[in-house]
């Protein structure tokens, strides 16, 4: 009676296990299909920007790379890396900490990269942190072109913002004049050199 009992319970769960598994395999072949159009897309990037492809695909190095062509400050290199470090340092403790410090810090690489590729900062700086299946191949396949444009090492922040608040620059920025509108440092000249906005004497 046992054994009559399995086999009715099995002819019940077969079509079940049968869409699981199709399912899995569905899920499986779109995780693949994402992950090589990310591939794809992240080493024509990369090409645009005047490296090699394998330079976008080999681990730590592509991060390496990526702070290099966004023309952010190198430290950022740990920054995204951070889950990394945090679960080496921290025995996976710390590594959800991590993550969101790797989050903040791409999304401060990516600002400059979209300033790079003459594209909106903030919309594709978070497009690219947050939807890189979209974003990337926005960029890898459209019409916009690397230009080593100059940015800030700090993404986002102005570097005269960082630097202006810094102990050892205090005496020397009393002297110093700064553009209202873009922070740029500026010296007896009536307009901008950076925006061009009219400076107040």
């Amino acid at each position: 009676m046992n054994g009559f009992h399995i086999e009715n319970n099995l002819e019940y769960l077969l079509p079940f296990l049968g869409v699981a598994w199709f399912l899995i395999l569905f899920f499986l072949l779109i995780v693949f299909a994402l992950l090589l159009l990310f591939i794809i897309t992240r080493w024509i990037i990369f090409r645009k920007a005047g490296l090699e492809g394998w330079e976008s695909i080999v681990p730590f190095y592509s991060s390496w790379s990526l702070v290099k062509i966004s023309g952010i400050s190198w430290w950022f290199f740990f920054i995204i890396n951070a889950p990394f470090f945090t679960l080496i340092l921290s025995l996976g403790l710390l590594t959800p900490f991590g993550g969101i410090i790797a989050l903040i810090g791409s999304y401060f690489v990516y600002y400059n990269l979209a300033l790079k590729f003459g594209k909106e900062p903030i919309v594709y700086g978070l497009g690219l942190t947050f939807l890189p299946f979209i974003f990337y191949p926005i960029l890898a396949f459209g019409k916009s072109t690397y230009k080593d444009v100059k940015v800030s090492s700090y993404g986002p922040i102005n570097e005269n913002t960082i630097n202006n608040n810094l102990p050892n620059n205090d005496k020397k920025n009393k002297n110093n004049k700064f553009c209202k509108n873009c922070g740029n440092q500026i010296d007896d000249s009536k307009f901008c050199s950076n925006c061009g906005t009219k400076t107040e004497k």
